[in-house]
């Protein structure tokens, strides 16, 4: 049987050749810009996620107890920031890193520096600063800084790298949390 040969269809739509590259090349500058930014944003979130391996902690060999507040959704604590000569109350939160919110920059005096944009108004911000939770001190305390998509009345939330290298045991009955960076001062029943 003989083989037919493929058909083959050339059709002119009236586009210049011109026109076609300068877009593929528009196209392809595109695509590598939005890949430079990604991966730039990418290494300083890399550089970020670092620092919350790091040991903030100075405190050694304490037993610290604290009361507590909760509602329905969060537990607050109350915890000094940045030199703060006040307590002022933060949402503990076990699931995230520490972060502060927009109203935080000013009036804890936040030194930032951005991690990246997402959109033309939204940054995420990062730094660095000092707390204190009772007699509990950090230094270099790593946090995020982002506008919050609700109003909290709270400046922010401290995460799990202030939980990082202790024991915190929360009894719910006296809205007590005890913490400690040794296991063996605690008393169990």
């Amino acid at each position: 049987m003989p083989r037919i040969p493929p058909l083959l269809i050339h059709v002119t739509v009236g586009i210049n050749q011109n026109i076609i590259v300068k877009n593929i090349i528009l196209i392809s500058l595109s695509i590598l810009t939005v890949s430079l930014l990604a991966s730039c944003g990418f290494i300083r979130m890399k550089k970020f996620a670092k620092t919350l391996e790091t040991r903030s902690l100075v405190s050694k060999d304490f037993v610290q107890t604290i009361k507590f507040r909760q509602d329905s959704q969060y537990i607050y604590i109350d915890a000094k920031v940045n030199g703060d000569k006040v307590d002022r109350e933060y949402i503990l939160d076990t699931g995230s890193p520490t972060l502060f919110f927009t109203e935080a920059e000013d009036t804890l005096n936040l030194q930032l520096k951005r991690l990246y944009n997402f959109g033309k108004n939204n940054q995420a911000k990062y730094g660095f600063t000092n707390a204190k939770i009772g007699t509990i001190e950090y230094k270099n305390l790593s946090y995020m800084f982002l506008k919050p998509y609700w109003d909290f009345k709270q400046l922010g939330m401290l995460g799990c790298n202030t939980m990082q290298n202790t024991i915190w045991s929360f009894n719910f009955m006296d809205s007590i949390i005890t913490i400690s960076d040794n296991i063996e001062k605690f008393k169990f029943r």
